[in-house]
Protein backbone atom coordinates (compact mmCIF):
# COMPACT_ATOMS: atom_id res chain seq x y z
CA UNK A 1 0.00 0.00 0.00
CA UNK A 2 6.94 7.09 -0.80
CA UNK A 3 5.92 10.58 -0.63
CA UNK A 4 8.90 12.44 -0.72
CA UNK A 5 9.74 16.36 -0.01
CA UNK A 6 7.98 18.30 -2.49
CA UNK A 7 5.53 15.53 -4.06
CA UNK A 8 1.73 16.66 -4.22
CA UNK A 9 -0.48 14.93 -2.28
CA UNK A 10 -3.66 12.65 -3.10
CA UNK A 11 -4.16 9.44 -4.81
CA UNK A 12 -1.30 7.47 -6.62
CA UNK A 13 -0.33 7.73 -10.37
CA UNK A 14 -0.48 5.56 -13.26
CA UNK A 15 2.41 2.98 -13.55
CA UNK A 16 3.03 2.12 -9.79
CA UNK A 17 3.44 0.81 -6.40
CA UNK A 18 4.77 1.80 -2.24
CA UNK A 19 2.66 2.91 1.04
CA UNK A 20 1.98 5.92 3.15
CA UNK A 21 2.38 5.55 6.31
CA UNK A 22 0.85 7.34 10.03
CA UNK A 23 0.97 5.74 12.90
CA UNK A 24 1.73 6.97 16.26
CA UNK A 25 1.82 5.38 19.89
CA UNK A 26 -0.62 2.93 21.48
CA UNK A 27 -3.55 3.87 23.04
CA UNK A 28 -5.40 0.74 24.66
CA UNK A 29 -4.37 -2.38 25.57
CA UNK A 30 -7.51 -5.16 25.32
CA UNK A 31 -7.41 -8.11 26.78
CA UNK A 32 -7.89 -11.57 25.14
CA UNK A 33 -11.15 -12.45 24.58
CA UNK A 34 -12.56 -15.77 26.11
CA UNK A 35 -15.60 -17.63 24.29
CA UNK A 36 -16.91 -21.08 23.77
CA UNK A 37 -15.16 -22.77 20.83
CA UNK A 38 -14.96 -26.62 20.77
CA UNK A 39 -12.58 -28.26 22.47
CA UNK A 40 -8.71 -28.04 21.07
CA UNK A 41 -10.02 -25.36 19.06
CA UNK A 42 -9.27 -21.50 18.84
CA UNK A 43 -11.04 -18.95 17.16
CA UNK A 44 -9.43 -16.93 13.78
CA UNK A 45 -10.52 -13.39 12.62
CA UNK A 46 -8.73 -12.57 9.43
CA UNK A 47 -8.47 -8.87 9.40
CA UNK A 48 -7.82 -6.47 5.93
CA UNK A 49 -6.30 -2.69 5.87
CA UNK A 50 -5.03 -1.50 2.34
CA UNK A 51 -3.20 1.61 1.81
CA UNK A 52 -3.53 1.30 -2.21
CA UNK A 53 -1.69 3.42 -5.04
CA UNK A 54 -4.11 4.88 -7.63
CA UNK A 55 -4.07 6.95 -10.67
CA UNK A 56 -5.55 10.53 -10.89
CA UNK A 57 -9.44 10.69 -10.88
CA UNK A 58 -9.48 7.21 -9.20
CA UNK A 59 -12.15 7.38 -6.20
CA UNK A 60 -12.82 3.81 -5.47
CA UNK A 61 -11.57 -0.10 -5.63
CA UNK A 62 -13.76 -2.68 -5.36
CA UNK A 63 -12.40 -6.05 -5.12
CA UNK A 64 -13.97 -9.59 -4.59
CA UNK A 65 -12.46 -11.98 -2.58
CA UNK A 66 -12.67 -15.54 -2.07
CA UNK A 67 -11.71 -18.43 -0.11
CA UNK A 68 -9.68 -17.68 2.87
CA UNK A 69 -6.86 -20.54 3.93
CA UNK A 70 -4.48 -20.71 6.51
CA UNK A 71 -1.53 -23.61 6.82
CA UNK A 72 -0.24 -25.43 8.96
CA UNK A 73 3.37 -24.80 10.21
CA UNK A 74 5.89 -27.61 8.73
CA UNK A 75 3.08 -29.90 7.61
CA UNK A 76 2.72 -30.43 3.67
CA UNK A 77 1.51 -28.38 0.99
CA UNK A 78 -1.45 -30.61 0.95
CA UNK A 79 -2.91 -31.70 4.16
CA UNK A 80 -2.07 -28.44 5.94
CA UNK A 81 -4.67 -26.09 4.84
CA UNK A 82 -7.88 -25.05 6.80
CA UNK A 83 -10.24 -23.23 4.89
CA UNK A 84 -13.22 -20.55 5.75
CA UNK A 85 -15.60 -20.40 2.44
CA UNK A 86 -15.93 -16.87 2.81
CA UNK A 87 -16.56 -14.50 -0.51
CA UNK A 88 -17.59 -10.91 -0.59
CA UNK A 89 -16.75 -7.55 -1.73
CA UNK A 90 -14.92 -4.70 -0.08
CA UNK A 91 -14.15 -0.87 -1.07
CA UNK A 92 -10.39 -0.69 -0.45
CA UNK A 93 -9.89 3.36 -0.61
CA UNK A 94 -12.39 3.12 2.67
CA UNK A 95 -9.68 1.06 4.73
CA UNK A 96 -6.49 3.42 5.31
CA UNK A 97 -5.70 3.96 8.53
CA UNK A 98 -8.59 0.96 9.04
CA UNK A 99 -9.14 -2.58 8.71
CA UNK A 100 -11.79 -4.95 8.24
CA UNK A 101 -12.74 -8.47 9.74
CA UNK A 102 -13.36 -10.55 6.68
CA UNK A 103 -14.05 -13.46 8.30
CA UNK A 104 -14.52 -15.21 11.49
CA UNK A 105 -13.95 -19.29 12.05
CA UNK A 106 -12.58 -21.81 14.81
CA UNK A 107 -10.19 -23.78 13.34
CA UNK A 108 -7.67 -26.21 15.52
CA UNK A 109 -5.65 -24.55 18.07
CA UNK A 110 -1.63 -24.63 16.88
CA UNK A 111 1.21 -22.58 14.53
CA UNK A 112 0.26 -21.57 11.43
CA UNK A 113 3.00 -20.33 8.81
CA UNK A 114 0.67 -19.17 5.55
CA UNK A 115 -2.76 -17.26 4.34
CA UNK A 116 -3.98 -17.74 1.02
CA UNK A 117 -7.22 -16.13 -0.54
CA UNK A 118 -8.61 -15.17 -3.86
CA UNK A 119 -9.49 -11.69 -5.49
CA UNK A 120 -11.87 -12.93 -8.17
CA UNK A 121 -12.45 -9.55 -9.39
CA UNK A 122 -12.30 -6.12 -9.00
CA UNK A 123 -14.19 -3.08 -10.31
CA UNK A 124 -12.49 0.70 -10.75
CA UNK A 125 -14.66 3.92 -9.97
CA UNK A 126 -12.69 6.60 -12.68
CA UNK A 127 -13.95 10.01 -13.03
CA UNK A 128 -17.65 8.84 -11.72
CA UNK A 129 -17.72 5.76 -13.82
CA UNK A 130 -17.24 2.21 -13.15
CA UNK A 131 -14.90 0.23 -14.77
CA UNK A 132 -14.04 -3.43 -14.72
CA UNK A 133 -10.04 -3.66 -13.93
CA UNK A 134 -8.03 -6.88 -14.81
CA UNK A 135 -6.23 -8.38 -11.41
CA UNK A 136 -2.53 -9.90 -11.62
CA UNK A 137 -1.82 -12.58 -9.68
CA UNK A 138 -5.31 -12.75 -8.19
CA UNK A 139 -4.49 -16.02 -6.20
CA UNK A 140 -2.52 -14.67 -3.45
CA UNK A 141 -0.33 -17.09 -0.77
CA UNK A 142 1.34 -14.96 1.87
CA UNK A 143 3.98 -15.92 4.56
CA UNK A 144 2.70 -15.18 8.33
CA UNK A 145 5.54 -12.68 9.36
CA UNK A 146 6.78 -14.92 12.43
CA UNK A 147 3.90 -17.34 12.52
CA UNK A 148 0.68 -17.60 14.26
CA UNK A 149 0.26 -19.26 17.16
CA UNK A 150 -3.87 -20.25 17.26
CA UNK A 151 -4.83 -20.96 21.14
CA UNK A 152 -7.42 -23.16 22.32
CA UNK A 153 -10.50 -21.33 23.63
CA UNK A 154 -9.34 -17.46 22.35
CA UNK A 155 -9.70 -14.89 19.35
CA UNK A 156 -6.84 -14.88 17.85
CA UNK A 157 -6.75 -12.43 14.66
CA UNK A 158 -4.15 -12.12 11.47
CA UNK A 159 -4.30 -8.45 9.40
CA UNK A 160 -3.67 -8.88 5.82
CA UNK A 161 -1.75 -5.49 5.16
CA UNK A 162 -2.91 -5.18 1.04
CA UNK A 163 -0.92 -2.92 -0.94
CA UNK A 164 -2.99 -2.93 -4.33
CA UNK A 165 -1.03 -0.49 -7.34
CA UNK A 166 -3.88 0.35 -9.74
CA UNK A 167 -2.67 0.97 -13.32
CA UNK A 168 -4.34 2.90 -15.99
CA UNK A 169 -2.77 1.62 -19.21
CA UNK A 170 -5.39 3.06 -21.47
CA UNK A 171 -6.07 6.87 -21.90
CA UNK A 172 -8.11 9.30 -19.44
CA UNK A 173 -11.04 9.43 -21.90
CA UNK A 174 -10.90 5.45 -22.61
CA UNK A 175 -8.97 4.56 -19.55
CA UNK A 176 -8.41 0.84 -18.71
CA UNK A 177 -7.44 -0.93 -15.57
CA UNK A 178 -3.94 -3.22 -14.35
CA UNK A 179 -4.66 -3.53 -10.72
CA UNK A 180 -1.64 -5.66 -9.69
CA UNK A 181 -1.61 -6.83 -5.56
CA UNK A 182 1.03 -7.22 -3.04
CA UNK A 183 0.18 -8.45 0.62
CA UNK A 184 1.39 -8.85 3.75
CA UNK A 185 0.16 -10.93 6.62
CA UNK A 186 1.38 -10.14 10.41
CA UNK A 187 -0.69 -11.68 14.13
CA UNK A 188 -2.29 -8.72 16.12
CA UNK A 189 -0.49 -9.29 19.34
CA UNK A 190 -2.78 -10.86 21.36
CA UNK A 191 -3.23 -8.10 23.72
CA UNK A 192 -4.69 -6.09 21.26
CA UNK A 193 -7.48 -8.26 20.18
CA UNK A 194 -10.72 -6.50 20.68
CA UNK A 195 -14.42 -7.34 20.51
CA UNK A 196 -14.76 -5.62 17.21
CA UNK A 197 -12.36 -7.76 15.40
CA UNK A 198 -14.31 -11.11 16.31
CA UNK A 199 -17.42 -9.44 14.71
CA UNK A 200 -17.58 -10.16 10.66
CA UNK A 201 -17.72 -6.81 9.25
CA UNK A 202 -16.64 -4.63 12.02
CA UNK A 203 -13.78 -1.80 11.44
CA UNK A 204 -11.09 -1.50 13.44
CA UNK A 205 -9.12 2.06 14.10
CA UNK A 206 -5.29 1.19 13.18
CA UNK A 207 -3.75 4.62 13.49
CA UNK A 208 -1.88 5.56 16.80
CA UNK A 209 -1.25 1.67 17.17
CA UNK A 210 2.19 1.31 17.94
CA UNK A 211 2.15 -2.67 17.28
CA UNK A 212 0.91 -2.15 13.74
CA UNK A 213 3.66 0.72 13.50
CA UNK A 214 6.54 -1.71 13.92
CA UNK A 215 5.22 -4.49 11.90
CA UNK A 216 5.04 -2.61 8.89
CA UNK A 217 7.99 -0.59 9.45
CA UNK A 218 9.86 -4.27 9.99
CA UNK A 219 8.41 -5.93 6.90
CA UNK A 220 6.80 -3.84 3.87
CA UNK A 221 8.86 -2.61 1.23
CA UNK A 222 9.03 1.52 1.08
CA UNK A 223 11.04 3.28 -1.52
CA UNK A 224 12.03 7.17 -1.52
CA UNK A 225 13.20 9.34 -4.84
CA UNK A 226 15.54 11.16 -2.90
CA UNK A 227 16.42 13.11 -6.23
CA UNK A 228 15.69 13.84 -10.02
CA UNK A 229 17.13 15.39 -12.58
CA UNK A 230 15.55 15.84 -16.03
CA UNK A 231 16.19 17.15 -19.06
CA UNK A 232 14.80 16.66 -22.80
CA UNK A 233 17.23 14.29 -23.54
CA UNK A 234 18.45 12.63 -20.21
CA UNK A 235 16.68 11.10 -16.65
CA UNK A 236 18.39 10.45 -13.42
CA UNK A 237 16.66 9.12 -10.46
CA UNK A 238 17.72 8.81 -6.92
CA UNK A 239 15.97 5.51 -5.50
CA UNK A 240 16.31 4.25 -2.00
CA UNK A 241 14.78 1.21 -0.47
CA UNK A 242 13.93 2.53 2.94
CA UNK A 243 12.57 -1.12 4.01
CA UNK A 244 14.04 -4.26 5.33
CA UNK A 245 13.55 -6.09 2.53
CA UNK A 246 14.51 -6.15 -1.03
CA UNK A 247 12.54 -4.27 -3.71
CA UNK A 248 12.74 -5.68 -7.22
CA UNK A 249 12.14 -1.66 -9.13
CA UNK A 250 10.59 -2.45 -13.01
CA UNK A 251 9.18 0.37 -14.11
CA UNK A 252 9.87 4.22 -14.22
CA UNK A 253 7.24 7.09 -15.87
CA UNK A 254 8.09 10.83 -16.48
CA UNK A 255 4.45 12.80 -16.70
CA UNK A 256 3.13 16.64 -16.99
CA UNK A 257 2.14 17.39 -13.42
CA UNK A 258 -1.59 17.59 -12.62
CA UNK A 259 -2.94 20.11 -10.40
CA UNK A 260 -3.14 19.21 -6.89
CA UNK A 261 -6.16 17.50 -5.53
CA UNK A 262 -6.86 16.60 -2.05
CA UNK A 263 -7.26 13.17 -1.08
CA UNK A 264 -10.68 11.89 0.78
CA UNK A 265 -10.64 13.09 4.06
CA UNK A 266 -7.71 14.74 4.13
CA UNK A 267 -5.44 11.64 3.65
CA UNK A 268 -2.42 11.52 2.27
CA UNK A 269 -1.51 8.94 -1.04
CA UNK A 270 1.12 8.73 -3.73
CA UNK A 271 0.30 10.78 -7.26
CA UNK A 272 0.60 8.71 -9.81
CA UNK A 273 -0.14 9.88 -13.78
CA UNK A 274 -3.87 9.65 -14.36
CA UNK A 275 -2.96 7.57 -17.42
CA UNK A 276 -0.05 6.91 -20.06
CA UNK A 277 -0.87 9.20 -23.14
CA UNK A 278 0.52 11.98 -21.73
CA UNK A 279 3.92 9.96 -19.92
CA UNK A 280 6.60 8.54 -21.10
CA UNK A 281 7.55 5.20 -19.67
CA UNK A 282 10.65 2.82 -19.41
CA UNK A 283 11.81 -0.48 -18.30
CA UNK A 284 14.61 -0.36 -15.30
CA UNK A 285 16.98 -3.37 -16.53
CA UNK A 286 19.00 -5.22 -14.01
CA UNK A 287 21.90 -3.03 -14.52
CA UNK A 288 20.00 0.18 -13.67
CA UNK A 289 19.76 1.84 -16.68
CA UNK A 290 16.47 2.79 -18.23
CA UNK A 291 14.89 1.87 -21.82
CA UNK A 292 11.55 2.69 -23.35
CA UNK A 293 9.50 -0.50 -24.33
CA UNK A 294 9.94 -1.37 -28.11
CA UNK A 295 6.34 -1.06 -28.17
CA UNK A 296 6.62 2.97 -27.15
CA UNK A 297 4.10 3.85 -30.19
CA UNK A 298 1.37 1.21 -30.14
CA UNK A 299 -1.59 1.47 -27.86
CA UNK A 300 -0.38 -0.88 -24.14
CA UNK A 301 -2.22 -3.94 -24.11
CA UNK A 302 -2.45 -6.18 -21.00
CA UNK A 303 -0.57 -8.60 -22.64
CA UNK A 304 2.01 -5.96 -22.98
CA UNK A 305 1.99 -4.65 -19.18
CA UNK A 306 1.90 -8.39 -18.60
CA UNK A 307 5.32 -8.60 -20.31
CA UNK A 308 6.98 -5.29 -18.54
CA UNK A 309 6.00 -6.04 -14.88
CA UNK A 310 7.07 -9.67 -15.43
CA UNK A 311 10.30 -8.93 -16.85
CA UNK A 312 13.75 -8.82 -14.33
CA UNK A 313 14.08 -5.68 -12.90
CA UNK A 314 16.59 -3.90 -10.27
CA UNK A 315 16.70 -5.68 -7.11
CA UNK A 316 17.47 -2.81 -4.67
CA UNK A 317 18.64 -4.11 -1.29
CA UNK A 318 17.56 -2.76 2.02
CA UNK A 319 18.80 0.69 2.74
CA UNK A 320 20.49 0.96 -0.39
CA UNK A 321 20.44 3.90 -3.00
CA UNK A 322 20.20 3.34 -6.50
CA UNK A 323 21.15 6.02 -9.54
CA UNK A 324 18.72 5.10 -12.32
CA UNK A 325 19.60 6.57 -15.61
CA UNK A 326 18.62 7.35 -19.37
CA UNK A 327 20.47 9.14 -22.18
CA UNK A 328 18.19 10.14 -25.08
CA UNK A 329 14.87 11.90 -25.99
CA UNK A 330 12.22 11.91 -23.92
CA UNK A 331 9.22 11.88 -25.60
CA UNK A 332 5.75 12.02 -23.75
CA UNK A 333 2.71 10.54 -25.17
CA UNK A 334 2.80 6.77 -24.89
CA UNK A 335 1.20 5.16 -27.54
CA UNK A 336 0.93 7.94 -29.96
CA UNK A 337 1.52 7.36 -33.60
CA UNK A 338 3.91 8.33 -34.76
CA UNK A 339 6.05 9.42 -32.46
CA UNK A 340 6.28 12.99 -33.59
CA UNK A 341 3.11 13.99 -32.33
CA UNK A 342 4.31 13.14 -28.74
CA UNK A 343 5.31 16.14 -26.66
CA UNK A 344 8.96 16.93 -25.29
CA UNK A 345 10.10 17.65 -22.15
CA UNK A 346 10.18 21.72 -21.97
CA UNK A 347 12.78 23.56 -19.68
CA UNK A 348 11.68 25.05 -16.28
CA UNK A 349 8.85 22.92 -16.47
CA UNK A 350 7.99 20.37 -13.05
CA UNK A 351 7.16 16.94 -14.44
CA UNK A 352 6.17 14.06 -11.69
CA UNK A 353 8.74 11.27 -12.02
CA UNK A 354 7.28 7.78 -10.51
CA UNK A 355 9.37 4.57 -10.12
CA UNK A 356 7.28 1.21 -9.53
CA UNK A 357 8.60 -1.29 -8.01
CA UNK A 358 6.89 -4.77 -6.53
CA UNK A 359 4.70 -4.00 -3.76
CA UNK A 360 6.55 -0.30 -3.31
CA UNK A 361 6.73 2.89 -5.69
CA UNK A 362 7.58 6.40 -5.16
CA UNK A 363 7.35 9.64 -6.68
CA UNK A 364 9.07 12.99 -7.14
CA UNK A 365 8.07 16.38 -8.42
CA UNK A 366 11.10 17.63 -10.56
CA UNK A 367 11.55 21.10 -12.49
CA UNK A 368 13.21 20.44 -15.74
CA UNK A 369 16.55 21.78 -16.81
Amino acid sequence: MSVKKGVIKYGVVAVVVAIAIILGSIVAVPTILQQTTPAGQGTLSILLTDPPHVPEGVTAVYVTYSDFAIHVSNASNESGWHTTHESGTIELLGLVNMSRTLSVADIPAGRYEMLNFNITSALVTYNGANYTAFVRSGSLKIPIAGELEVKAGVTTAALIDLTPTVINIGSQSTPEFIIQPVAHVFPVPNGEVTAEMREKGAKTALEGKAWFKHLRERFTRNLEITSANLTANSLSVAVKNTSNGTVELKIATVSPLVPTISGEHGRDMHRLPPGLESAAMFKILSNGTLQPPPFREQALTREKAEALFGNHGYELAPGKTATLTYNGEILLGFGKKPATNASVVVSGQQYLVTVIGEGASASFVATAK
